[in-house]
C-alpha cells in the first residue's frame, strides 16, 4: 500500500511505536510499545516545490555491502555534469546519487533498486517523521519484528541497526562498538536525503535493469553500480544479474555510462583497461581492485 501521513493513517486503524514510529494495521501483538498519536504534517517538505539542485558541502552517507560512499566524490567527478536523465538502475542506498544531486544538472533523475526502491520511498514520505532510537540489542529486535509487517520506519533504520547496512533480511546487529552513525547523525542523514528526493523529484522504480533503462539516448547518463561478479553480495541473488548479457547491452548502449566493478577480464576485455582504478580493497582476504569504465 502506499503510506500517506501518520494522521490519515491513525483514522484508518494503524497503530504507532514511539521509539521508532513504526506500525501496523489494527494488530497489537505485532508491535512492542503503546498506542502513539502523532500528526508531523507541519514538519513535511513540500512535494510540489522543486529545486534545480540540492547543494550541501557533505551530502547523507549510508552503510551497505558495496556502497561507494567512499567513491562517490571520484565517480560523480567522472559523469557528464548535464543532461536530460541521470539514473541509477542499481541504486543501493543511493550513496553516488546523493553526491551527484547537488553537483549535477540533470532535468530529470531516477533510482532503480530491486532491493531497495522501497527504502527510499519510505524515506520520500516519512524521513520527517523518523526518530531514531538507541542501537541496542533489544531495539534491534523490535525493528527487526517491525520489518516483517511492512514497516517504512524500520525500512528507513536499517542501515543504522544493521551490520553493513545489508538489511534486517541480510544483516545482523551492528553493535555500537564496530563504530557507524549516532543517533542524531543518522537522523540529520535521512532527513537531508528526503529533502533531495523532494528537491530533485527523483523517480523511485523497482524494475529489472534492462527495463529501467529501455528508450534512453544520447543524452542520458547511467551510473553501473551492479552486485560485482563472482562476489557473495548479500543484498542480492546471483539470478538477479547476468554479466555476460550486462557486457553485450554496455557495448551496444546509445547513452552514456560510468561502470564500477572490480578487475574482472570479462570486463576488460570488452571495455579495455579501466578509465581510473581509485583503490585496492582486500576482500576475504584476497586483494581486489576497485575500477570504473566508462564510454565517453
Amino acid at each position: 500500500m502506499k503510506y500517506k501521513t501518520i494522521a490519515k493513517l491513525a483514522e484508518q486503524g494503524f497503530l504507532f511505536s514511539p521509539t521508532s514510529m513504526g506500525m501496523t494495521r489494527s494488530d497489537c501483538s505485532a508491535w512492542q510499545d503503546t498506542l502513539l498519536t502523532i500528526s508531523a504534517d507541519e514538519n513535511r517538505p513540500d512535494p510540489t516545490t522543486r529545486h534545480k539542485k540540492y547543494v550541501k558541502s557533505t551530502p547523507p552517507t549510508f552503510s551497505y555491502p558495496g556502497g561507494k560512499a567512499r567513491m562517490a566524490k571520484t565517480i560523480v567527478a567522472l559523469a557528464p555534469h548535464s543532461g536530460r536523465l541521470y539514473i541509477e538502475p542499481f541504486a543501493g542506498r543511493g550513496n553516488v546519487f546523493w553526491k551527484a544531486a547537488g553537483v549535477l544538472d540533470y532535468k530529470e533523475w531516477q533510482l532503480n533498486d530491486i532491493r531497495t526502491a522501497d527504502w527510499f520511498e519510505s524515506i520520500r514520505d516519512h524521513g520527517h517523521e523518523l526518530v531514531v532510537s538507541d542501537c541496542t540489542r533489544m531495539e534491534y529486535n523490535k525493528r527487526l519484528a517491525d520489518s516483517k509487517n511492512g514497516c517504512p520506519y524500520a525500512r528507513m533504520l536499517e542501515p543504522f541497526f544493521t551490520y553493513s547496512g545489508a538489511g534486517f533480511g541480510s544483516g545482523s546487529f551492528r553493535s555500537n562498538k564496530y563504530g557507524g552513525s549516532t543517533q542524531g547523525g543518522f537522523q540529520q542523514s535521512i532527513q537531508m536525503a528526503q529533502h533531495i528526493l523532494h528537491a530533485t523529484g527523483a523517480t523511485i522504480t523497482s524494475v529489472d535493469w534492462k527495463e529501467a533503462l529501455a528508450g534512453l539516448g544520447a543524452d542520458d547518463f547511467v551510473y553501473f553500480d551492479p552486485p560485482y561478479l563472482d562476489c557473495n553480495v548479500t543484498a542480492y541473488r546471483p539470478s538477479d544479474l547476468d554479466h555476460e548479457e550486462l557486457v553485450q547491452h554496455l557495448i551496444e548502449a546509445p547513452y552514456r555510462w560510468i561502470l564500477s566493478e572490480y578487475d574482472q577480464p570479462l570486463y576488460r576485455n570488452a571495455f579495455g583497461a579501466p578509465c581510473l582504478q581509485p583503490k585496492a580493497t582486500t576482500r576475504h582476504g584476497a586483494p581486489r581492485v576497485e575500477c570504473l569504465w566508462k564510454n565517453f
